[in-house]
């Protein structure tokens, strides 16, 4: 997950520039190294970084509330955390983190949901690494200040960035070191679905690598929207639990299984499946593929 860093091609005469850039960023560092009050680890379990299906859907279900979620698919030797962080400043959060990092995926006491995945781009540049843009995110009051914290950030990779809000407010931002784009529901349809590939018509051009890299991501997202549409005002957390064990396309599906045949850097497997009502503080984890796991409910 770790950013690449190249001061070569940059050179060293920009050091001081990105000092300053980075200065506003330096907030999030030090949560790591001021003393938090209840900090409890939920729960660990082994999580997957990359390859995510996310979806955000809110107006057409069946309680009106909004509900965001994600699948993490990644090598299954890699091992997340689930831990829920009480700070002295800012909202309590609840979510995940590669172990060692600071938390990148889940919800805050604000009511915002805030997920995200790589997407495939040509470049990497000295910048502020994705993860530390991801928990900048996590601690914001509402979904202005989520978008404000990316789309400002000298963003050192591209990843894509869901975000919803406790009133219905759903954006998805595409963020590389070079520019962002920003997604809307359709009008009408409250639902928003993502993958591993770009879909801001400005930005597509760049994520080719995807072909190679993720073919199926262009496959995952319009099927979780279909399964989405076809049950359109009838969409809760029970039935969003089974749509996320869809497996068309076996084995690479929105629920992914290993498949020891392709290529080795492409044996993934869905490591776990979350899903989430951001403005009831709810997080419902499984650990490993929702077909063959339960899911367990953590609350802020």
């Amino acid at each position: 997950f770790a950013s690449h860093w190249s001061y070569k091609e940059h050179g060293v005469n920009k050091t001081n520039e990105m000092e300053q850039k980075l200065k506003s960023f330096r907030s999030i560092i030090e949560l790591n190294e001021q003393q938090v009050e209840g900090e409890e680890f939920v729960n660990t379990v082994k999580m997957p970084f990359d390859n995510a299906v996310k979806l955000i859907m809110n107006g057409e279900i069946k309680d009106g509330k909004t509900i965001a979620g994600q699948h993490f698919d990644w090598y299954d030797d890699a091992d997340m955390i689930l831990m829920r962080v009480k700070p002295n400043k800012g909202p309590a959060m609840l979510g995940t983190s590669i172990a060692g990092q600071v938390m990148q995926f889940g919800i805050n006491s604000n009511g915002i949901g805030h997920y995200a995945n790589v997407l495939a781009y040509p470049k990497s540049v000295v910048g502020v690494p994705a993860v530390v843009v991801a928990q900048k995110g996590l601690q914001s009051k509402n979904v202005p200040d989520v978008i404000r914290c990316i789309t400002q950030a000298p963003n050192a990779i591209a990843l894509n960035h869901m975000i919803a809000g406790k009133d219905g407010e759903m954006v998805d931002v595409e963020a590389t070191p070079d520019k962002c784009g920003v997604l809307l529901p359709d009008c009408g349809c409250d639902i928003l679905t993502h993958a591993n590939n770009f879909l801001c018509h400005y930005l597509q051009e760049s994520c080719m690598g995807g072909l190679t890299s993720f073919p199926d991501t262009y496959l995952r997202a319009p099927r979780l929207k279909q399964l989405m549409m076809d049950h359109f005002g009838e969409l809760d957390v029970n039935l969003m639990m089974e749509l996320m064990q869809d497996h068309r396309c076996y084995p690479d599906s929105i629920c992914r299984h290993c498949d020891l045949t392709g290529p080795e850097f492409e044996q993934f497997c869905t490591l776990t499946s979350l899903i989430s009502l951001p403005g009831e503080g709810k997080l419902w984890a499984t650990n490993g593929c929702p077909c063959e796991n339960p899911y367990y409910l953590y609350t802020l």
